[in-house]
């Protein structure tokens, strides 16, 4: 079945990021009765955690109802459409990284069978992808599937941050809203806000670019503008 799963995933431009038997401590909830209550608040068994890297999705995503309605949220929207549709195929549960409180704990559950680390952005650093990876939801199945990809080496040698000596990521912002421990949220909108015509509108967060890991996969213009545009009008409204 996980070659079918994965094949699915991939028609769409996705891929899967993580796929591991669940323990208790993983916190995933439980899976809730479908229609015809075969399994009624049962325990998951499998989770395959479910992304994209770099814009290899884009073509389709922005095809997409969703993309072309003019609506708010479009990509939460596409992803909560196609995550349901696939649960439905391979009869399991979804979980979304958006919708809360409560967040289920996707960054935990990435280590679990994903190379990737944290980074100085508190953004989630891969060493193939960089920082140009995302996770749009969670497949929860009841059995334990085999033939799941070999979970990833302990990353305690390979923190590629660590071992990175200019890190670029925390000079390149317009506004040195990045510490290294700390996000400052509110300077980054405003100086966005005021300058639209500043790189960051049109090829994604200069911070975000500088890093030198995973320049391959960063976001082509349309998709790097769709991010940035949502990112701008959310923290605007919430002001």
């Amino acid at each position: 079945m996980y070659n079918r799963i994965q094949a699915a995933v991939e028609a769409h431009g996705l891929l899967i990021h993580a796929a591991f038997h669940v323990d208790a401590e993983d916190q995933v909830p439980v899976l809730t009765s479908d229609q015809s209550g075969s399994w009624s608040d049962a325990p998951a068994g499998t989770l395959i955690l479910i992304g994209n890297a770099g814009s290899a999705f884009w073509p389709v995503f922005s095809r997409s109802v969703e993309y072309l309605d003019g609506q708010p949220d479009a990509l939460d929207r596409w992803s909560f459409r196609l995550g349901h549709s696939l649960a439905e195929q391979f009869s399991g549960r979804t979980v979304f990284p958006f919708g809360g409180p409560p967040y289920h704990p996707f960054l935990r559950w990435a280590k679990r069978g994903d190379a990737a680390m944290a980074s100085p952005l508190g953004l989630s650093l891969h060493p193939r992808y960089g920082l140009w990876h995302a996770y749009r939801f969670g497949l929860l199945l009841p059995q334990r599937l085999e033939g799941l990809p070999a979970a990833p080496t302990p990353r305690a040698s390979l923190d590629l941050c660590l071992r990175c000596e200019d890190k670029p990521c925390l000079s390149a912002c317009p506004v040195t809203a990045f510490s290294g421990s700390d996000y400052q949220v509110g300077r980054c909108t405003d100086f966005l806000a005021k300058t639209p015509s500043y790189s960051c509108h049109k090829r994604g967060c200069a911070a975000r670019r500088a890093c030198p890991k995973g320049r391959a996969y960063q976001y082509q213009p349309e998709h790097a503008q769709f991010h940035m545009q949502a990112f701008v009008v959310q923290h605007s409204s919430d002001k």
